[in-house]
């Protein structure tokens, strides 16, 4: 009976850690649905050239998530478009801090609006 109790108790084991797995990536699957459609959002907003409402949208999500590289690269994008070059430059700064893999693209950014802001050569 010992033998039974024990594979009994293995198998409860075995089978919580099946469903806690699978419960977490559903978790994962639900939260990267989110994140990929908010960041579809900002794309879209991008390519429809509706830069103000890519601002507000990428402003309201910064209150929220400071850190959002998404938020902060199409908001920034948006504002050196407009001509808001200062304000680009700080976001693009923000995004470098929070998302450092992204250095070349970023410093790329950059360089666009130092040559903007020195002006006719």
């Amino acid at each position: 009976m010992d033998a039974l109790e024990d594979r009994l108790w293995m198998l409860t084991v075995v089978l919580l850690i099946v469903v806690a797995a699978q419960a977490t990536l559903l978790v994962m699957a639900l939260v990267g649905g989110h994140v990929n459609r908010k960041k579809q959002r900002f794309l879209d907003l991008w390519r429809r050239n509706q830069l103000d409402e890519l601002i507000d949208r990428s402003t309201a999500t910064l209150r929220k998530q400071p850190n959002n590289t998404d938020a902060l690269l199409y908001g920034a994008k948006a504002l050196r478009t407009k001509g808001h070059l200062k304000d680009a430059r700080l976001w693009f700064e923000r995004a470098l801090d929070s998302e450092p893999a992204l250095r070349r693209i970023i410093e790329g950014e950059l360089e666009l609006i130092r040559k903007k802001e020195a002006g006719p050569a």
